[in-house]
C-alpha cells in the first residue's frame, strides 16, 4: 500500500471509530476538464497538441502536410518571454556560422517567408543582395517532430528586376545545397554552450531546377539548418519538411484555473488511451489523399503522459520585470510589460526584463503524477491552481489520447495555515545537519495559523527518509508546551482497518485519562499519528505541536513534508508549509543539509557512474546506467546500501542493501521503481551508503532519465 494511501486508512481504525469526532461541515467537490466537464480549448494553450474526440492528444503529421506550416508560429517569440520551446527562425551570412541562442526570429525575422506556405512570397534580401557570400539558414521547431523529406522552391514563373536588368526567378535556383538535423536530445547538445551538434541529413550539387524534392529516412528532428554554399544569386521561395507521425513531445498548459476559495487538494484522475496509427493514401474524387488509421496499442507501446501541477494565493504565477533607468530589474504588470521593447543584444533601460516565477506565491511545478488517483503533491490551502500536460512518444506512430482530468478538493480549510520547522534535538536553533545514515533524535514543531473559528485538525503525517522511532508529543501554545504522550506509557497495539497486523500503537494521553495517542510508523517512510483527545485550533489554547522523532537521512536536502487533517470529516488532507512555528527552533525550515563524517582511512574508493543521463527505451542504447566502486582496507563486511532516491528525497529503488567485503562492485539500474514500473523523467539522486568499523562514509550525486 502506498504511504498516501495508508495515511487515509488510519482513518478507519478498528475500535477507534467510536473515538472520532462528530460529522464536520467540510464539503468535497471536482473541477472536471475532458468528457462532460470543460472543454479544453477554453482552458488552455496547446504546443504541437490537438483536439480528438473530446480529448487531447500529440499533433499528427500526414505525409502530404508541410510541417513547417503545421507547427503554428507562436505569438511570443523574444529571448525573455517563452512559455514553451518557440518555433524560430534566423539568419547567418558569410563565415558567420554561430549559434543565436537567446535571440529567435530577431536576426532574421523575414525568413517566416520561406516557411509560410505561401510560394508567391519569398525572401528579397537573400534574392537580390545575396551575392556571392555562403548563406546558412537556422529553423527550431521547438520539439522532435518525424521527418523523412524536404521540398524547396522558387517563385514559379515570376520576373524580377536584378542589376538593371530582369531575370526569371525560375532561372535563379539554389546551385549547392545541404539540409542538416539534430533531434535536440541531451546527447546531442554541445556541454556548456547548448549549440545542437548538427549531422548532414541530404544535399545537392549544381542544382539547376527551381523545385527540388528528396526523400530520406525518417529520423527526428528540432533543430535544422538549410546551407547554401554556391558563389551563386539564388532565391528561395519556400522550404517544406514532411514525415509521417506524431510529434515526440507535445504539450498542453491550462490557464491559472480560480476556485473561488481556498481549498485543500485531494487527488487527480484522468481517463486516458494508447493508440497506434498508419496513413493510409485513398483515392478520391479530389485524387490521392492520406487518411490515418488508428489501432489500440498494449502497455508496452514506447509513450509516457506527464501530468503536472501547481498553486497560488493570486491569479499570476509569474513575475514580468523590466529594466530600470539603473539598470536594475523592477517588477510591472503582465500589461505594461506586452509593451515593452525587447532587448537586441544588450538589455537596456527600458527593455523587457526577465519573466520568472513567483516563488512567493506559487509552488514550482511538482513531481509527475504516476498513476490515476494519485495524492495531488503541490500544496493545498491555496485558491488557484493550473496544471500542464506532456505527451512524449518513442516512436512515430504511437501516441496516447488524454481523455479527461479530474481535481477533487475540499473546503473550507482547517487553519489559513499549518506551518513547521525541523531541528535536531539539543541543537535547535541551528540548521539540521546530520550524519547520513546515522540515526538522530528530531524535534518536528508544527503551529495552526488562522482563526479560532476554524475546525483545526487531529492528525499529522510526516515523510521521513528511513523507518522512524517515536518517542513524545507536546501541545499547548506559545512558549508553553506540555508532554501528552511518550514512549514509555504503551497501552498496547491495535490493527487498522488496511489489515497490516499490529501497527499502531496506542499511547496513554497523560493529560486526560482515559484517551489515547494513535502513532503508526510501521512503514519506512512515514509516521503518522492520531490525537483526537487533543484537537490543534488557530488561536485556541492548543495551537501547536511538537513532535520528538528518531531517523535516519541519506540524501543531502532531504526534506520532513507533512499533512494534517480533521478525522470523522469529509475532507482532504491541508499541506503543511515551511515557516516559522516556534521561537524554540530556529531553523524555519524543514529541509536537512549533511555533515559527513571524515574517515582516518579511505574505504569507498573508485566510484564511477556511467552514464548520468539513461533513456530506457528498450532501444540498446542508453537503457540503464551501472554504479561500480571499489570497498578497500576492510578488516571485515562493511554494510552497503544503494538507493536511487526523487528530489524530495523519497526513496525510488533500492538497487543494493546488505554485506560486502574487500573488492570491486557493479550495480545496474534500468530507470525503475521498486514495483518495476519505469519512473517518470527527471533527474534523481544516487546514494550509495557505507558502514564500517571505521565509520560512516558515502558518496551522493545526480543522474536524469529522459524518454
Amino acid at each position: 500500500m502506498c504511504r498516501r494511501a495508508m495515511i487515509f486508512s488510519f482513518l478507519g481504525m478498528l475500535s477507534v471509530s467510536s473515538l472520532l469526532p462528530s460529522q464536520g461541515l467540510a464539503r468535497m467537490d471536482r473541477w472536471v476538464i475532458g468528457g462532460s466537464g470543460n472543454a479544453w480549448q477554453s482552458w488552455g494553450t496547446y504546443f504541437a497538441a490537438e483536439d480528438s474526440l473530446g480529448g487531447i492528444q500529440p499533433l499528427y503529421f500526414n505525409p502530404d502536410e508541410n510541417i513547417c506550416t503545421k507547427i503554428q508560429r507562436p505569438l511570443h517569440r523574444d529571448k525573455w518571454y517563452k512559455v514553451y520551446r518557440d518555433w524560430r527562425t534566423w539568419q547567418i551570412r558569410g563565415t558567420d556560422t554561430g549559434w543565436r541562442e537567446g535571440f529567435p526570429n530577431h536576426a532574421g525575422g523575414d525568413l517566416w517567408r520561406l516557411v509560410d506556405g505561401d510560394s508567391t512570397t519569398f525572401n528579397s534580401w537573400y534574392a537580390q543582395n545575396a551575392g556571392p557570400d555562403r548563406v546558412t539558414l537556422f529553423f527550431d521547431f521547438g520539439i522532435p517532430v518525424p521527418v523523412d523529406s524536404i521540398l524547396f522552391y522558387t517563385r514559379p514563373h515570376t520576373w524580377f528586376t536584378l542589376g538593371g536588368g530582369r531575370a526569371y526567378s525560375e532561372d535563379r535556383p539554389p546551385r549547392d545545397w545541404m539540409l542538416e538535423a539534430c533531434d535536440g536530445q541531451p546527447e546531442n547538445i554541445e556541454l556548456g554552450t547548448g549549440k545542437p551538434i548538427f549531422h548532414r541529413v541530404t544535399f545537392g550539387r549544381g542544382n539547376n531546377n527551381w523545385i527540388v524534392g528528396l526523400k530520406f529516412p525518417q529520423e527526428w528532428v528540432r533543430f535544422w539548418r538549410w546551407k547554401h554554399s554556391a558563389f551563386s544569386f539564388f532565391e528561395l521561395a519556400e522550404i517544406e519538411l514532411h514525415g509521417d507521425g506524431f510529434a515526440q513531445e507535445s504539450r498542453y498548459e491550462s490557464k491559472v484555473i480560480d476556485l473561488n476559495k481556498t481549498v485543500n487538494l485531494g487527488t487527480i484522475s484522468w481517463g486516458s488511451s494508447v493508440w497506434r496509427s498508419e496513413a493510409v493514401a485513398e483515392q478520391t474524387e479530389q485524387g490521392m489523399v492520406w487518411r490515418r488509421k488508428f489501432y489500440p496499442a498494449g502497455d508496452d507501446a514506447p509513450v509516457s503522459l506527464i501530468i503536472q501541477t501547481r498553486t497560488g494565493t493570486d491569479p499570476t504565477p509569474m513575475l514580468y520585470q523590466k529594466i530600470n533607468e539603473f539598470g536594475e530589474l523592477e517588477e510591472v504588470s503582465e500589461k505594461e510589460y506586452r509593451f515593452l521593447p525587447w532587448p537586441v543584444k544588450t538589455p537596456l533601460p527600458g527593455n523587457r526584463g526577465p519573466v520568472v516565477l513567483d516563488r512567493e506565491h506559487w509552488s514550482p511545478w511538482s513531481v509527475p503524477y504516476r498513476e490515476s488517483g494519485d495524492q495531488i503533491d503541490s500544496p493545498g490551502a491555496k485558491r488557484y491552481f493550473q496544471f500542464r500536460v506532456i505527451f512524449k512518444t518513442e516512436s512515430p506512430e504511437y501516441m496516447v489520447r488524454l481523455d479527461s482530468l479530474v481535481f477533487h478538493y475540499s473546503y473550507p480549510i482547517l487553519a489559513d495555515r499549518v506551518v513547521a520547522e525541523v531541528a535536531v534535538a539539543g541543537r535547535p536553533q541551528e540548521i539540521a545537519k546530520v550524519i547520513p545514515g546515522q540515526v538522530m533524535s528530531f524535534i518536528y514543531e508544527v503551529k495552526a495559523m488562522g482563526k479560532p473559528t476554524q475546525s483545526g485538525f487531529d492528525s499529522l503525517a510526516i515523510d521521513v527518509p528511513s523507518q522512524a522511532a517515536f518517542d513524545s508529543l507536546q501541545v499547548g501554545t506559545g512558549n508553553f508546551l506540555i508532554t501528552v504522550a511518550r514512549t514509555g506509557d504503551i497501552l498496547g497495539k491495535i490493527t487498522p482497518w488496511s489489515s497490516r497486523g499490529d501497527s499502531v500503537v496506542a499511547y496513554r494521553d497523560l493529560v486526560s485519562p482515559g484517551d489515547s495517542i494513535f502513532v503508526d510508523t510501521s512503514l519506512p517512510g512515514l509516521i503518522v499519528l492520531y490525537f483526537p483527545s487533543q484537537m490543534i485550533v488557530p488561536g485556541g489554547s492548543r495551537d501547536r505541536l511538537r513532535l520528538n522523532f528518531k531517523t535516519a537521512a541519506f540524501v543531502y536536502g532531504t526534506r520532513f513534508t507533512g499533512r494534517v487533517w480533521k478525522s470523522g470529516t469529509a475532507s482532504f488532507a491541508q499541506s503543511i508549509e515551511e515557516g516559522d512555528a516556534s521561537e524554540h527552533i530556529g531553523a524555519n525550515s524543514l529541509q536537512l543539509l549533511m555533515t559527513e563524517e571524515v574517515l582516518s582511512r579511505e574505504v569507498l574508493t573508485l566510484v564511477k557512474v556511467s552514464p548520468r543521463v539513461i533513456t530506457p527505451n528498450n532501444d540498446g542504447k542508453n537503457d540503464q546506467l551501472t554504479f561500480s566502486y571499489t570497498l578497500s582496507r576492510l578488516t571485515q563486511d562493511a554494510e552497503v546500501e544503494i538507493g536511487i532516491y526523487d528530489l524530495a528525497g523519497h526513496l525510488v529503488a533500492q538497487l543494493w542493501k546488505g554485506l560486502q567485503g574487500k573488492g570491486s562492485y557493479t550495480r545496474g539500474w534500468a530507470g525503475r521503481a521498486g514495483d518495476n514500473k519505469l519512473v517518470p523523467p527527471g533527474l534523481y539522486v544516487y546514494q550509495i551508503y557505507v558502514k564500517s568499523d571505521e565509520g560512516v562514509c558515502g558518496d551522493t550525486g545526480t543522474i536524469g532519465v529522459v524518454y
